[in-house]
């Protein structure tokens, strides 16, 4: 059987980093139960479910109405997959719904924006040949080119989650899904004009506010938080000082944010 989660895993991966943000502590919360719902959301399930995908949206929307619980209350346990959890697991949910989250437009300066307001977002990336370059030079993703044949070859809708830029190498810096061997200990380098470019970036989404959370986009403290223990070593020289935009901005500015780089992962 293979797991075709992705979306989910990339969604957490937000939810999680804003639970961090507020409590001061890293939450694993559970993969299953939030593929199990979002595919509930989904109308090609509606005959049965199997493990086919979801989308960034639909797992947004469960988050919403079930919200998630801990891993170690439902661990991934693959013989599970299209079982519902119990209720306890709804009951431990339900405390922490999605109660804020937005779309992300296409665009170079409200993805920045978003970002340094300390507030990840998942995406979905078209990718072709050359994405896998990263595996192997470090995590740089190249511009794809589109007139190589070679390098033409689409592999499909792949969803990340953007967790910071940076202006000096005009970059995204992305957490990837496949694992701390793959790129830069699991994170890779996107091009701005690469992934803030509607013909290849289609949908984006972040997560702003969980139910009983005291975080807003209001409310931002701009402390640099690493709850995936990621933090770049003294040699890397790409992430200029960290300063962040103005509170009273929100993800919706399209104005250009004073500061060269943020990141945070």
């Amino acid at each position: 059987m293979i797991i075709h989660e992705h979306s989910t895993y990339l969604i957490l991966g937000a939810y999680e980093y804003l639970i961090m943000k507020n409590s001061g502590k890293h939450i694993d919360v559970s993969r299953l139960f939030i593929y199990y719902n979002a595919r509930l959301k989904d109308p090609r399930y509606q005959n049965g479910l199997w493990d086919g995908g979801v989308s960034l949206s639909r797992g947004v929307t469960a988050l919403e109405e079930f919200g998630c619980c801990k891993e170690s209350l439902y661990p991934f346990i693959i013989e599970n997959i299209n079982k519902q959890p119990p209720a306890v697991c709804y009951e431990e949910g339900i405390k922490y719904r999605i109660v804020d989250s937005m779309p992300i437009t296409v665009n170079l300066n409200q993805m920045k924006a978003c970002l340094a307001q300390e507030f990840p977002f998942a995406f979905a990336l078209a990718t072709y040949k050359s994405f896998f370059d990263a595996k192997r030079n470090g995590g740089y993703v190249p511009m794809p080119n589109l007139n190589d044949e070679q390098q033409n070859t689409k592999h499909g809708m792949h969803a990340m989650l953007a967790v910071g830029y940076d202006d000096y190498s005009q970059s995204f810096i992305v957490r990837n899904s496949w694992g701390e061997t793959w790129g830069d200990r699991g994170y890779c380098y996107i091009p701005y004009d690469y992934m803030a470019n509607g013909q290849f970036c289609k949908r984006s989404h972040t997560i702003k506010a969980i139910s009983g959370d005291s975080h807003s986009r209001l409310q931002q403290d701009n402390q640099y938080y690493d709850p995936y223990g990621w933090i770049p070593d003294n040699n890397t020289n790409y992430y200029s000082e960290s300063n962040y935009a103005d509170p009273s901005s929100s993800c919706n500015s399209y104005e250009e944010p004073n500061y060269s780089g943020n990141y945070y992962g």
